[in-house]
C-alpha cells in the first residue's frame, strides 16, 4: 500500500490526517460525499481501503451525490482536480484489483438512484445488457488516454490482466469485456474500439481469450458484430482457430455486410482452405452456400475450383447459380486455354486471353549540371526581391497573421543561394535556409525555379524536386509547400517522357516515407503501386482531376494489380481500403481487363451500386471479351441482371446472343426484363412479331389482366380509352390496351419506355400518338383538376374559424365585416390546394411517349409554373420529357435542370439531361447545343405549307419579331392559312400552329441560354459554332443578332464580327472577317472589346438598324476599380428605397427570382443563377412575407456565391466569391442590373428605419 500512499499524497498535495482513513488524505470526489452528509465521505474510504464493510453504500445511494463517474475525456480537463486522484489509482498497475472494485462500487451506489429515476449518465463505454453496470463504470474509467494508460506496448500487456481481475471482481468475465468494447450503438465516443484494444494489447489480448471474443458473434447486435469483424479483417486475426471457424460460418450469415467482411477475412487463409471451404458449402443444400462457394472459388482462381464447378452444373437447380457459374467459367476458360506467356516478356493475361505486354521503363537523362544563364539568375533575383517586399510589407502592417507568426526575413541573394542548392540536389537548403520552402510555394517562385530547373537535364531536375519534396500527394493538384518544385515534377509526367514507375522509384528510395490512405486505419510504410493510391484513390474531399495520359499511369499499375485486388476487396489489409469506384477508374487505364479481375468487373456491372455498375459497363463495352459472360447470365433469377446483360448485349453487338435471348424471352415472365430483350432482338433487326404480335399480345393481356389491379387509376373510366387498330388497321382488343395500362401503373416508371415503345410500334402511327395524348392529357387533367365551389367555402370558413378575435392583426380591413363579406374578402387571398394526386399513377406516363412534342411541352412548362410544387409529379413528368428524347422534349429538362425553383426536381433534372449527354458523349452544354428544335424549318429556314391536292405551297419564314410568318404562293405576307377541311390542309394548319409555339419557346430560352453563356465567358471551336449555330435555321436568326468576338489558341481576342442574314461576317468597319485561323467563338461583351470597338459596334447597329437579343456593347457598365478585387459587396446602392411591388417588377424583367424562404415565412432577397459556372448572384433587401405585402423596402446589396445547380441556397452558401475572381462580363451585367434595378428607388439615408421589423 506503501505506492499507494504516495501516490496519492503527491497526487493531492496534502497529508492524511485521521486513523479512520489510515493516515491518507481523503479524495476530492470523496470529499462531496463528506460535503453531503458527515463522515460518509470516510466510510466510503474506509471501505475502499479494506478498512470497512459495505454498509455504506446503501446510504450513498439515498444521497444521490454526483462523484462524476466516466466522464468523456473532453471534459477531463474542467473536472481534473477531481477525477485525476482517482483514475490514477486505477490506472496503477500495483494496486490491488479488489481496492479499485471497491472504489468502483462506492461509484456505482452514487448513481443508483437517478437510474431509478430514468437519468442518463451518457457513460463513453457502451454495452449489451448483459454485462454488469459496475463493469461498464469501470471501463468508462479507464478509457481516458490523457493518464497514460497503454502508451507502451509493455504497459498494455501488464494492463490487461489487471483490467480482467478488476472486472472479475466486479462479477464479470472477458466476454463482458469484448462485449464493452465491441458494443457500438448509441455510442458517445466514435472510435472507442480501437482505442480500448489498442490498451489492452489488441490482438494479444483476443489471443489470449478467443473464446469470449468469438462469444461475441451470438452476443452483439448487427451493428456491433460489424466492428467485431472489421477488427478481425484490420487485425490479420485468421490464425486463431476459433475465429477461422467463426468466420467461415459467416460465409452465409443473414447480414449481407457480415457476408463482405467474411469474405474478406477468409481471403487471409492459404489458397487450399479456401478451395477445401469452398467445396464444403458446394455440397450444402442451401441457394445461399452454394452462391458463397462460388466467390471462394473466385478468390482462388484455382483449376481445382473451376473442374468441381463444372461437375456441379449437372446437379445445379437455380437459374440465378447455373449462370453466375457459366459466367465464371466461361471467363476462366477463355485465359486457360490462352497461349502461354512468352518468356522474359513482363506482362499480365487479360480477360479475352491476350498478354498484354509492359513497356521497358525508359529512365530520363542525366548528365553533368550547366552553369545557370544570366537570364534566370535574374529572373530569381527578381523574385527573391518580389517575396522579400511582400513579406516586409506584410510586416510594417503589423497585423498578427499566420503567415507572419511563422515565416521570417529572407534577402533576395539567399533566397537565390537556396534555390541553387536546390537545383544541385542538395535538399538541406529547404531547413537551413530559413523561409525557403514557404517562398517556393508563391507564385512569384514558379516561373523562374520552372526555367532554372528547365536548363538542366529531365533526369537530374526530377531527382533534385523529388529529393525536395516532402510529400507526394499532390502533383494532379499542384499544391500545397514546395509548390513550385511539384511543378517541376507535373512537367516531367506531363511530357513524353512521362512514366509513374521511374517517379516511384525516386521516391521510394528516400528514407521514411509514409502514406495514409483516406479511409484506412492508419499511416504505414510506402509499398511498391501506394504512387496510384496518392494520385487516383478517393481523398477525404473526394476525387482529384486526372491530368495524366493513360500511359504515363497504366504500366505502373500493371506492375503492381495487387493493389487493385485490394481496392476491389479481393485481399484485405487495412493499408489500403476497399474503393470499387477507384478499382474501376484504375482499371479503366489498362489497354484491357486483367483476368484475374473479371469475373469482379462482371458482378459490379451486373449488381453493383448504381455509379459503379455504369462505370463497369463503360469498361467492359470498351475492353471487350465480357459477352460470353453476359449471354450466361440471361438466365440468371434476377430480372434486373437479366435486363442489364440484355442491354450491354445489344450495345456491344454481340449478334451470337440472338439465340440465347429469343429461348429466354419465351419464359420471361418479369417487364423489365422482356422489354430489354425485345429491345435487344430490334437491335440485331430480328423479327419479333411472335413476343409482340396481336395474338401474343391479346394472349398476355388475358392472362394478365385476370390479376391486374386499377386501384390507382380508379378515377379513369377504362371504357373511355381510344380505339387504336395495328398498323395493318386490324382493331386492338380493349383488354390490350387495359393491360398496356395495368402493366405502367405497376411499374411506377414513366421514364422507362423502353417496352412501351415497342407495343406503340405496332400500332398505326396516328394511334400511337392519339393513344399517348389520350394518357398524358388525362393524367394531367386528374392531378390539376380544380376544387369544386363547395371545397372553396369550406376552406374559406375553416380559416375564418381560426382567426377567431385576431383578424385586426391578420387583416385588418376585413375585421369589422359580416362573414359572407369576409368569405368574399378572402377568395382573393386564400389559395386551396387541388383536391387530386396522380403521384400513384405516375407509370402510366410511359404510355404518353409518343405524345406531340410542342403539345407535352405547353402543358409541361404550364405544370411547371402552375404546380411545380407537386415534386413528385413534376420529376415524372421531366423523365417522360427526357425518354422521349426529342430536341423540343429535351429543352424543357434543361431548362429545368438550370432554373426550376424546387431543387430537389432540379437535381433530378440535372441527372437526366447528365445521361442523355452521356449516352450522346456530350457535355451538357453540348446537349443543349445540339436540341435546339428548328420549328420543322428547313435549311433555309422555310417552312412549307401545301393546301389542298395540286394547289401551290404556302410558306412560313421567321420575320423581324422573330415569329413565324405565312406567305401564299405569290410571295405576299397573309395572316393565315386558307380554309379547308382537306387533309392536306389540316394537317399544314396543325403544322403551322406547332411551329409557332415551339419557336416561341425556343427563342426564349436560347436568349436566355446565350446571355449566360456570354456571362460566363463560353467559347465555342469554330467548327462547333457553325454546325450548331450557323447551321441551324432557328440558330443562325438568333446569332445574326450578336456579336461576336475571335480568339486564338492562347485565348486572346483578335478581332470581332457580326454574321449577317446575306451570310457575310462583318466586322464593325463593314469588313469582311474570316474564321480561317480562329481557335475559338464567344459572345462580344463591352467588358472585353476595346473601348474604341464598342464604340465603334454601338454606331455599326445603329447603322443597320439591328435589334439585338440583348444588350453587348451598352455605354457607362460599371468597372471594377482594383481596390475591390478582393471585397464581395457592391455596396453603392445600398439604402436605395421604393415599394415591394415596384421592386419585384423590376428584378424580375432583369432576370431574377425570388429567394428561398426563410423562418417565419419571409424572404430577404432575389436570385438570379448562372447554373453553368455554379454561381448566383444575389440582390439582397430589407425583406417581405412571401406573399408580397407591398411595403417599403430597401436594396442592401449585391454579392456572389458559389451554388451548384440542384441546391437550394436557404441562408446563404457561405461561399461568397472576390469581385476580382468573377467572370468580367458576369459582373459588369450584374452591376448594370443592380444600377437599372436601383434607377426606380431613391436614397433615404433613413432606410433602416422602412422596413416594419
Amino acid at each position: 500500500m506503501s505506492l499507494f500512499r504516495k501516490a496519492l499524497g503527491a497526487l493531492t498535495g496534502r497529508k492524511g490526517s485521521g486513523s479512520d482513513s489510515g493516515g491518507l488524505p481523503l479524495p476530492p470526489d470523496l470529499e462531496l460525499l463528506e460535503q453531503a452528509e458527515t463522515g460518509m465521505g470516510h466510510a466510503a474510504w474506509d471501505y475502499i481501503q479494506g478498512q470497512g464493510d459495505d454498509s455504506c453504500l446503501a446510504r450513498i445511494e439515498q444521497l444521490n451525490v454526483e462523484l462524476k463517474a466516466g466522464v468523456h475525456p473532453d471534459h477531463f480537463s474542467r473536472q481534473a482536480d477531481i477525477l485525476k486522484p482517482r483514475r490514477t489509482i486505477f490506472a496503477d498497475l500495483e494496486i490491488e484489483p479488489a481496492l479499485v472494485a471497491r472504489y468502483i462500487r462506492v461509484l456505482a451506489a452514487s448513481m443508483a438512484l437517478g437510474h431509478k429515476r430514468g437519468a442518463s449518465y451518457h457513460l463513453p463505454v457502451v454495452a449489451s445488457a448483459k454485462v454488469p453496470q459496475e463493469v461498464v463504470i469501470y471501463l468508462s474509467e479507464r478509457q481516458d488516454l490523457r493518464l497514460g494508460i497503454g502508451t507502451d506496448a509493455a504497459r498494455a500487456q501488464a494492463t490487461l490482466p489487471q483490467v480482467l481481475a478488476v472486472i472479475e471482481q466486479l462479477g464479470g468475465t472477458a466476454e463482458d469485456l469484448f462485449d464493452a468494447v465491441f458494443s457500438q450503438p448509441n455510442r458517445y465516443i466514435r472510435g472507442q474500439t480501437g482505442t480500448m484494444m489498442k490498451r489492452l494489447s489488441g490482438p494479444d489480448a483476443v489471443r489470449a481469450h478467443p473464446a469470449a471474443f468469438v462469444a461475441q458473434n451470438t452476443r452483439l447486435d448487427l451493428q456491433s458484430r460489424e466492428e467485431l469483424f472489421k477488427y478481425i479483417v484490420d487485425e490479420s486475426l485468421m490464425d486463431v482457430p476459433e475465429i477461422e471457424t467463426m468466420v467461415t460460418g459467416a460465409l452465409t450469415d443473414s447480414s449481407k455486410k457480415i457476408r463482405a467482411l467474411a469474405l474478406s477475412a477468409i481471403s487471409k487463409l492459404h489458397p487450399l482452405k479456401i478451395d477445401a471451404e469452398a467445396k464444403r458449402l458446394l455440397s450444402d443444400g442451401k441457394a445461399a452456400s452454394r452462391l458463397v462457394a462460388l466467390d471462394l472459388f473466385k478468390l482462388t482462381g484455382s483449376d481445382a475450383g473451376s473442374k468441381a464447378l463444372r461437375a456441379h452444373l449437372d446437379t445445379e437447380k437455380s437459374d440465378r447459380i447455373t449462370a453466375a457459374i457459366n459466367a465464371y467459367l466461361g471467363i476462366t476458360a477463355t485465359t486457360k486455354q490462352a497461349e502461354p506467356a512468352p518468356e522474359d516478356t513482363p506482362g499480365y493475361r487479360a480477360q479475352d486471353g491476350s498478354w498484354v505486354e509492359i513497356p521497358p521503363m525508359i529512365a530520363p537523362p542525366h548528365g553533368p549540371l550547366p552553369d545557370p544563364s544570366p537570364e534566370v539568375l535574374d529572373a530569381l533575383f527578381q523574385a527573391g526581391e518580389t517575396l522579400e517586399a511582400e513579406y516586409q510589407a506584410i510586416r510594417k502592417e503589423g497585423k498578427r497573421t499566420h503567415y507572419l507568426e511563422y515565416a521570417s526575413s529572407l534577402p533576395a541573394e539567399s533566397y537565390v543561394k537556396g534555390v541553387l542548392r536546390l537545383r544541385s540536389g542538395d535538399k538541406s537548403a529547404l531547413n537551413e535556409v530559413k523561409d525557403l520552402r514557404r517562398r517556393l510555394s508563391y507564385p512569384a517562385s514558379f516561373a523562374p525555379v520552372a526555367a532554372m530547373f528547365a536548363e538542366i537535364p529531365v533526369g537530374n531536375a526530377l531527382q533534385a524536386a523529388v529529393n525536395s519534396v516532402s510529400r507526394f500527394t499532390s502533383f494532379s493538384y499542384g499544391v500545397g509547400h514546395e509548390r513550385a518544385l511539384v511543378s517541376v515534377i507535373n512537367s516531367y509526367l506531363l511530357s513524353d517522357l512521362g512514366d509513374l514507375r521511374y517517379l516511384e522509384k525516386l521516391i521510394l528510395a528516400k528514407p521514411d516515407q509514409a502514406i495514409l490512405i483516406w479511409g484506412a486505419k492508419a499511416a504505414r510504410a510506402r509499398r511498391p503501386g501506394d504512387l496510384l493510391l496518392d494520385l487516383y484513390a478517393q481523398g477525404r474531399y473526394g476525387y482529384r482531376p486526372e491530368p495524366y495520359a493513360a500511359s504515363v499511369a497504366w504500366p505502373l499499375l500493371a506492375e503492381n494489380l495487387g493493389v487493385l485486388d485490394k481496392l476491389l476487396g479481393m485481399v484485405s489489409d487495412p493499408g489500403v481500403p476497399s474503393q470499387t469506384d477507384t478499382a474501376l477508374r484504375l482499371l479503366d487505364l489498362l489497354p484491357k481487363v486483367p483476368a484475374r479481375h473479371a469475373s469482379a468487373v462482371l458482378d459490379i456491372a451486373l449488381t453493383g451500386k448504381k455509379a459503379h455498375a455504369k462505370l463497369a459497363q463503360a469498361l467492359m463495352r470498351r475492353t471487350g471479351g465480357f459477352e460470353g459472360a453476359l449471354t450466361d447470365m440471361l438466365g440468371d433469377s434476377r430480372q434486373a441482371v437479366r435486363a442489364t446483360a440484355a442491354r450491354m448485349l445489344a450495345e456491344m453487338g454481340y449478334a451470337p446472343a440472338v439465340d440465347a435471348l429469343q429461348t429466354r424471352l419465351k419464359k420471361e415472365k418479369s417487364v423489365v426484363a422482356k422489354a430489354a430483350m425485345l429491345s435487344a432482338l430490334r437491335a440485331f433487326d430480328q423479327d419479333i412479331s411472335a413476343f409482340v404480335g396481336p395474338k401474343a399480345l391479346l394472349t398476355e393481356a388475358t392472362k394478365g389482366l385476370k390479376k391486374a389491379s386499377f386501384k390507382d387509376v380508379d378515377w379513369l373510366d377504362l371504357n373511355t380509352l381510344p380505339q387504336v387498330a395495328y398498323a395493318d388497321g386490324t382493331p386492338v382488343p380493349p383488354e390490350v390496351v387495359q393491360w398496356w395500362l395495368a402493366m405502367a401503373v405497376k411499374l411506377k416508371a414513366p421514364g422507362d419506355t423502353g417496352l412501351f415503345e415497342l407495343y406503340l410500334d405496332q400500332l398505326r402511327p396516328e394511334d400511337a400518338v392519339t393513344l399517348s395524348t389520350y394518357m398524358f392529357d388525362a393524367w394531367i387533367g386528374y392531378d390539376t383538376a380544380p376544387p369544386s365551389e363547395e371545397a372553396i367555402l369550406a376552406h374559406i370558413r375553416k380559416t375564418m374559424r381560426s382567426y377567431g378575435n385576431l383578424w385586426h392583426l391578420y387583416y385588418p380591413e376585413a375585421a369589422n365585416m359580416t362573414d359572407d363579406e369576409k368569405v368574399a374578402y378572402l377568395r382573393k387571398f386564400v389559395r386551396v390546394e387541388n383536391p387530386n394526386s396522380a403521384a400513384s399513377a405516375k407509370g402510366m406516363l410511359a404510355l404518353a411517349v409518343r405524345v406531340p412534342p410542342a403539345h407535352a411541352v405547353a402543358k409541361v412548362r404550364s405544370y411547371l409554373r402552375q404546380h411545380g410544387g407537386r415534386t413528385s409529379q413534376t420529376t415524372s413528368l421531366l423523365e417522360l420529357m427526357a425518354a422521349k428524347g426529342d430536341a423540343l422534349s429535351l429543352q424543357v429538362v434543361i431548362a429545368a435542370a438550370t432554373r426550376l425553383r424546387q431543387k430537389s426536381v432540379q437535381a433530378r433534372a440535372n441527372e437526366l439531361v447528365q445521361a442523355v449527354a452521356e449516352r450522346n458523349d456530350w457535355t451538357t452544354d453540348q446537349l443543349a447545343d445540339r436540341t435546339v428544335p428548328t420549328g420543322g424549318l428547313d435549311d433555309d429556314g422555310r417552312l412549307e405549307l401545301p393546301v389542298a391536292a395540286g394547289s401551290k405551297t404556302y410558306v412560313a419564314r421567321l420575320d423581324e419579331k422573330l415569329a413565324l410568318a405565312v406567305f401564299n404562293p405569290d410571295g405576299k405576307p397573309i395572316k393565315a392559312l386558307p380554309a379547308g377541311d382537306d387533309d392536306i390542309t389540316k394537317a399544314s394548319k396543325k403544322a403551322l400552329s406547332a411551329a409557332k409555339k415551339e419557336i416561341k419557346q425556343a427563342v426564349a430560352f436560347q436568349t436566355a441560354r446565350l446571355f449566360e453563356a456570354m456571362c460566363v465567358g463560353r467559347a465555342w471551336t469554330p467548327e462547333d459554332w457553325q454546325r450548331d449555330f450557323y447551321e441551324h435555321p432557328l440558330m443562325r436568326k438568333l446569332i445574326e443578332r450578336l456579336i461576336w468576338q475571335t480568339l486564338d489558341a492562347e485565348g486572346h481576342p483578335t478581332g470581332s464580327f457580326r454574321p449577317t442574314p446575306e451570310g457575310d461576317f462583318l466586322d464593325n468597319a463593314d469588313g469582311d472577317v474570316t474564321l480561317e485561323g480562329v481557335a475559338q467563338i464567344r459572345l462580344a461583351h463591352a467588358s472585353t472589346l476595346p473601348p474604341e470597338d464598342t464604340k465603334a459596334w454601338r454606331a455599326h447597329l445603329k447603322d443597320y438598324e439591328v435589334k439585338q437579343l440583348f444588350e453587348q456593347v451598352r455605354a457607362n457598365l460599371p468597372r471594377l476599380p482594383e481596390d475591390m478585387a478582393k471585397a464581395t459587396d457592391l455596396e453603392d446602392r445600398k439604402g436605395w428605397v421604393t415599394d415591394a411591388f415596384t421592386l419585384r417588377s423590376a428584378v424580375t424583367k432583369a432576370g431574377y427570382e425570388r429567394g428561398d424562404a426563410l423562418d417565419g415565412g419571409g424572404f430577404d432577397c432575389y436570385t438570379r443563377h448562372f447554373s453553368s459556372e455554379g454561381i448566383v448572384a444575389v440582390l439582397e433587401f430589407t425583406g417581405n412575407h412571401v406573399e408580397q405585402d407591398n411595403i417599403p423596402v430597401a436594396i442592401k446589396t449585391m454579392f456572389f456565391e458559389r451554388l451548384p445547380a440542384g441546391v437550394s441556397r436557404g441562408y446563404g452558401s457561405g461561399q461568397k466569391i472576390a469581385l476580382g475572381k468573377l467572370p468580367p462580363v458576369m459582373l459588369a451585367e450584374c452591376w448594370a442590373d443592380l444600377h437599372a434595378i436601383a434607377a426606380k428607388a431613391s436614397f433615404d439615408p433613413e432606410w433602416e428605419k422602412v422596413a416594419p421589423w
